[in-house]
């Protein structure tokens, strides 16, 4: 379902087929390096079965192990900011309770809570 393992495999199968590409290249004076046609189609037909599904499983796992990979990373990121910000004992919400804004002066209420006038806002930008 995610966009980014079908772009992973094709990635990964068009590197591969770069690869094999330029394994058969050589230079050729003034138009850099080149490859014969006969040669380019080799590299796209010369595979027995056994090493196709070989390469597509390995393509496929490759692809399936960055999404993986990255979708742990933003679960554990979620996780720890969820964790230090929200939930601790020692979050910054742990700061607005009710008692902490019981004991605030009303200008400093004011000042914190107060929408910013429309004098204010273009002074400022």
């Amino acid at each position: 379902m995610n966009h980014y393992f079908n772009d992973n495999l094709q990635k990964c199968r068009h590197d591969n087929f770069d690869a094999r590409l330029k394994s058969t290249a050589f230079h050729n004076g003034s138009h850099g390096m080149v490859v014969r046609l006969d040669h380019a189609m080799e590299t796209s037909r010369n595979m027995s079965n056994e090493e196709f599904v070989v390469q597509n499983i390995y393509h496929i796992l490759y692809a399936y192990y960055k999404v993986s990979r990255k979708t742990f990373v933003d679960s554990v990121c979620k996780q720890a900011a969820m964790h230090c910000l929200l939930t601790c004992e020692e979050s910054p919400l742990e700061l607005f309770s009710p008692v902490f804004v019981s004991q605030l002066s009303v200008d400093v209420l004011e000042e914190i809570a107060a929408e910013a006038s429309a004098m204010n806002i273009c002074a400022r930008g």
